[in-house]
């Protein structure tokens, strides 16, 4: 659309109609970033978001800085279109990546199936025995399996005794419980007669597979926590996950990343590295970009 004010002959609108899929983008009214997969067929090609208000990574422009376009393709340069291929002017991706989290990207748009997870279904999880918290921290450890740590589910028990919404505090420590405080966060709980499951999400923990971890719930003592089993360990499900699955509109598969960075954000640890060497670091398995920076 560039010169459209100086050549209004055709509206935007019928070039660019609006459509259920950028709906359901403008219902998240944060600051995101979006990245369309242009894999077996054409996904709002390049800056065809921007018509609607809506920033992806990508897209066409003479003025793509060359550090950016050197970070772009170090993630990811397949790209299945060949008009697409590489070229200072145009950015594209056919395969989803986990560093695009440090570019913002919060929804993944496909035509193809990506592998993701789904919202955790109550049934998943038992709950023999109900463990009021009374204002007192309930705490499991367990080891985690996944590398990328980024997942909790727990199952609150039932609890009618409650009259309204309480607040339940979360959070996840590294070792036991005077390790480092790795997640912390609260959430509003509702009364039920049924076993109710939650979902918690937290920057990934690169190092997790193997680990041990423990976490823990306070709440008021109206508010009760599920166990199974003799032992009465917490009903529980710990695991590290990349894309959730949230619409399918018009053939357009729409992915949300849980692990996405805001714009700007303060870190504790910072490494210094020569220029022609930071993309190569930054693609390292053991560097860690959601708690330290290269310099």
């Amino acid at each position: 659309h560039w010169g459209w004010d100086f050549n209004p002959t055709t509206s935007t609108t019928y070039l660019y109609p609006e459509n259920k899929v950028v709906d359901y983008l403008r219902q998240d009214t944060a600051l995101y970033r979006v990245l369309p997969l242009q894999s077996e067929k054409l996904v709002f090609g390049p800056n065809v978001l921007s018509v609607f208000g809506i920033q992806t990574i990508g897209g066409y422009t003479p003025l793509i800085q060359a550090d950016y376009y050197d970070l772009y393709k170090k993630i990811s340069d397949q790209v299945d279109f060949a008009w697409l291929r590489s070229s200072p002017n145009k950015l594209a991706m056919s395969v989803f990546e986990p560093l695009v989290s440090l570019l913002n990207v919060k929804y993944v748009l496909s035509v193809k199936p990506l592998a993701s997870d789904e919202v955790l279904q109550v049934d998943q999880m038992g709950c023999d025995t109900a463990i009021f918290l009374d204002g007192d921290w309930a705490t499991q450890t367990f080891t985690a399996s996944d590398p990328g740590l980024n997942r909790l589910d727990f199952l609150l028990a039932p609890s009618t005794s409650a009259s309204e919404d309480s607040v339940i505090h979360f959070r996840l420590w590294r070792d036991d419980i005077d390790g480092d405080l790795v997640a912390e966060t609260e959430i509003l709980a509702s009364p039920t007669d049924i076993p109710l499951a939650h979902t918690i999400y937290f920057a990934p923990v690169a190092d997790s597979a193997g680990q041990p971890f423990v976490w823990g719930i306070t709440g008021e003592e109206t508010m009760a926590v599920c166990a199974i089993g003799s032992d009465q360990n917490l009903a529980f499900n710990a695991y590290g996950t990349q894309l959730i699955s949230r619409a399918e509109i018009d053939g357009i598969r729409i992915y949300e990343n849980p692990n996405t960075l805001p714009r700007a954000y303060l870190v504790h640890h910072a490494e210094t590295v020569p220029s022609d060497q930071r993309l190569e670091r930054l693609l390292d398995t053991d560097f860690d970009f959601y708690h330290s920076v290269l310099l």
